[in-house]
């Protein structure tokens, strides 16, 4: 197939010397973008439209071969994305267990100090009972009679009376007078 013939004479007007235009046009020929056409001493060139079909497919390779490309690029993208989503939803995963490791190893420290407040309160409650058997034997034995028990709202404040002791805001003859009162004697 072949086109319209180029509109000028070889080196006519063109920015290149006429032995230039004439090794383009025969690269060109060689390749098979144009065809030539020969009138006596003149050559007439024109387009091949087979040798530019030809071009397009050979080019259209590349384009493939970049679309290709592009895809491969699309899904390496998407396969990054995929893991980091993974990654993502396994740090949260951990994040999640280790808060409920955590909440269960502080109810369960919780529960052990629950367990040894109630031992060492069993424990104190017998060392009471006990001082209090060992204060009534030896009342008995010394013959004296059993001082009434005093309520724990009074222990508490000869506690407190003592705390201002320690503190130095009051004088220990002070704090004797204080719980001599708080006693009832």
């Amino acid at each position: 197939m072949v086109r319209s013939s180029f509109g000028f004479s070889k080196g006519s007007g063109l920015p290149v010397s006429r032995p230039a235009v004439s090794q383009h046009l025969k690269v060109l020929l060689d390749c098979g973008l144009v065809v030539v056409r020969r009138e006596g001493t003149k050559r007439y060139y024109s387009v091949s439209t087979a040798g530019f079909l030809k071009l397009n497919i050979w080019l259209d390779q590349f384009w493939d071969e970049a679309d290709g490309r592009c895809a491969l690029v699309k899904e390496i993208r998407r396969r990054v994305e995929q893991a980091t989503e993974r990654a993502r939803e396994a740090a949260e995963r951990y994040a999640r267990q280790a808060r409920e490791a955590a909440d269960r190893e502080a109810e369960r420290a919780r529960r052990e100090a629950e367990r040894e407040a109630e031992r060492a309160r069993r424990e104190a409650e017998r060392a009471r009972i006990q001082a209090e058997r060992a204060q009534r034997r030896w009342q008995r034995a010394s013959g004296q009679r059993p001082q009434p028990a005093r309520p724990a709202a009074v222990d508490e404040e000869i506690l407190r009376v003592l705390r201002l002791v320690e503190e130095g805001k009051i004088t220990p003859e002070q704090a004797a007078e204080l719980i001599a009162a708080l006693e009832g004697r």
